[in-house]
């Protein structure tokens, strides 16, 4: 279950997490635990997915709980999806704007400021639908009968051990839809509820994402097809900045990247910061992203700012790349 978090888009990055160090190993699993699980997560992917997506818009309406300072209370997200490969979208939270317009193999976008704030890749990780796999990392520990928001589901309690490291999971399908109630990773949880049906997918009309147990933001999210888009919507914005896609693009891969030094204690502390790799392989303009110890955040990004990669390639060429990077502190 625990991805690498740079460049990759679908994590939950949940860098708030809490998890423990222990000497034992996680144990055996039951064969038939495991194939129940997957086929419970295989159900809830199958129902999410439409066999094939039709135009349409989605409307992303976010409120933050407790908005930092300087941070807005609410915000909005609009998506536009048109036939091949058309795509705008419209970002509006406090001072930052962005259209983004994909059209005929260029990209146009305008932003201000150029870097977005975390709640908006945030947001971005979860919707339409958050969806997830087992790997040789989680180890099914049992599955109940439980009952999520009134609605009969079935629970899957799993640890993720990675190393030394140990996390409690949790993951909660709707017994008769199938649809995913419920994500706990460690401390983080995502809620879903309000489905709706759009080109035969079934999707969250409320989501809430909540940090040990207290709500950090909620979604209402609406999507509808549409016949036509109004004139002019898949065109570039005024002054946009534009970049041709990707005919093949690689990744950025590591080549040195040091962890910082284990302490004397018990638990493990996550720190992910956002930032960017550029065309020479080193990293800059790293921010924190999720942190439940602040003051370790100008620690990891010393240590980061150090890291080395070989960089991200589009058609065999050099790119800067934006992503997140995650430093674990182990005995904190």
């Amino acid at each position: 279950m625990r991805l690498p978090l740079v460049g990759l888009a679908c994590a939950l990055a949940a860098g708030a997490q809490k998890s423990t160090l222990s000497p034992e190993p996680p144990g055996p699993e039951n064969p038939e635990l495991r194939m129940e699980a997957v086929k419970l997560l295989e159900r809830a992917a199958q129902t999410g997915t439409p066999a094939r997506w039709l135009t349409h818009d989605q409307i992303l309406h976010f409120r933050v709980m407790n908005p930092g300072a300087g941070e807005a209370g609410e915000g909005e997200i609009r998506n536009y999806f048109g036939m091949n490969y058309l795509y705008r979208t419209e970002v509006t939270y406090g001072d930052y704007r962005l259209v983004d317009v994909r059209a005929n193999g260029k990209r146009g976008w305008l932003a201000t400021p150029v870097m977005p704030p975390p709640i908006i890749d945030r947001i971005r990780k979860i919707t339409p639908l958050y969806m997830v796999k087992f790997d040789h990392e989680d180890i099914i520990r049992s599955i109940h009968d439980e009952a999520i928001d009134g609605r009969a589901a079935r629970c899957i309690e799993f640890v993720t051990a990675f190393g030394e490291q140990r996390e409690q999971n949790q993951i909660c399908a709707d017994k008769t839809s199938g649809v995913m109630l419920l994500f706990r990773e460690g401390n983080v949880a995502l809620h879903n509820s309000d489905f709706f049906e759009c080109s035969g997918g079934l999707f969250p009309g409320r989501i809430v994402r909540t940090v040990d147990g207290l709500e950090e933001f909620e979604i209402t999210q609406k999507m509808s097809l549409v016949k036509e888009f109004p004139q002019g919507t898949f065109e570039y914005p005024p002054d946009a900045k534009m970049q041709s896609e990707c005919g093949q693009f690689r990744r950025a891969f590591e080549v040195d990247t040091p962890r910082p030094p284990v302490g004397p204690g018990p638990g493990v502390v996550e720190v992910t910061l956002r930032g960017y790799i550029g065309t020479d392989g080193r990293v800059f303009q790293l921010s924190p992203f999720e942190s439940s110890r602040p003051d370790l955040n100008e620690q990891a990004i010393q240590l980061v700012s150090k890291w080395t990669f070989d960089p991200a390639r589009c058609d065999g060429h050099p790119v800067t790349w934006f992503g997140e990077f995650r430093v674990e502190f182990k005995g904190y």
